[in-house]
């Protein structure tokens, strides 16, 4: 259900060698992104962006010995340390919430790291990954402002408030902060280059939540229908 760190997957097969294990998950996790790929979501939908920490080249993991510890670099939008991730969410409203729970009923999601934040981009990436018909519901980034020409409804909510996100929001902030866990937890360090890889792993995983038991043979059937052969290395992504 979670995932595995190469190296921890290197120890259990006993390989020797570390780069070829890394590169089988980094291909597991490219079948994994093309399976998701072949669907779009549906029905109301939160759209937001995140922002994780990440490092040019491996290199750069380690921390400059010049480096003051009172240097702060700039956090999220903008930063050269995060890579930003456009967050899709299926969020479902439910008529008689239960006391204690979200207000929405979470569908299925998709993540994309945003090369540029422009509103080509975006809106070409949310075209190919949301069903036209779908309503859409986003904070006031003016990046999201042509959308309602493209898609049936469009929702704009400014929040300057940040307790009231959970509110407003209610899925797409919870699915950023596990992200966050993840990889700080499990992967530590991870390159620009390869974090659209590993979210295909969390959201292939995440959509299949009530598939565990079938979760290997699904994999198996993504990866023997996947059409690219992409090579992965330690150093092309960089």
């Amino acid at each position: 259900k979670k995932s595995i760190s190469a190296k921890e997957l290197q120890r259990q097969l006993c390989m020797k060698r570390y780069q070829p294990v890394w590169e089988l998950c980094h291909k597991l996790r490219n079948a994994m992104g093309e399976r998701d790929d072949n669907y779009q979501l549906v029905g109301s939908m939160e759209v937001d962006e995140g922002f994780f920490k990440s490092h040019s080249h491996p290199k750069s993991f380690e921390k400059k010995s010049s480096q003051s510890c009172d240097d702060k670099s700039k956090r999220g939008r903008g930063s050269d340390e995060q890579s930003t991730v456009l967050i899709m969410v299926e969020s479902t409203p439910v008529e008689k919430a239960q006391k204690g729970k979200k207000a929405n009923k979470i569908g299925h999601i998709k993540m994309k790291f945003l090369a540029k934040q422009d509103s080509k981009t975006i809106t070409s990436i949310l075209k190919e990954s949301i069903n036209l018909e779908a309503e859409i519901h986003t904070d006031g980034y003016p990046s999201y402002n042509n959308l309602s020409e493209h898609f049936q409804e469009h929702r704009v909510t400014v929040i300057k408030d940040k307790n009231l996100l959970n509110e407003y929001f209610p899925w797409v902030h919870t699915i950023i902060s596990n992200v966050k866990r993840l990889f700080l937890g499990i992967h530590h360090k991870i390159g620009k280059g390869y974090i659209q890889l590993y979210l295909n792993e969390f959201c292939y995983k995440f959509n299949r939540r009530y598939s565990i038991n079938t979760l290997f043979n699904r994999l198996l059937t993504a990866c023997v229908s996947c059409k690219h052969e992409s090579l992965y290395t330690m150093r092309c992504c960089g």
